[in-house]
């Protein structure tokens, strides 16, 4: 099955907002803060990419979610650049 531009951004997506999500979380504990604006972020990040992996699972292994990045960042070049 072909991927489609819409599920490499929701799997950008959520793997950035994870990232980012994360580190902001182990920042909270470290500082003995509440963490849920991370968890929150976490969970709508592990959301974007599950529904990407559950719609079209044979393409999103390691090497199918490098060449998404790619796909996603050629695409916003061409719209925005």
């Amino acid at each position: 099955m072909e991927p489609t531009l819409t599920h490499d951004l929701y799997i950008v997506i959520g793997i950035v907002l994870g990232g980012f999500a994360l580190s902001a979380l182990l920042g909270a504990l470290a500082d003995r803060r509440r963490p849920w604006p991370a968890l929150f972020a976490l969970l709508v990040g592990a959301g974007l990419v599950g529904l990407a992996v559950s719609r079209q699972p044979e393409v999103y292994d390691l090497d199918g979610i490098a060449h998404a990045f790619i796909r996603v960042i050629a695409w916003a070049r061409n719209q925005f650049g």
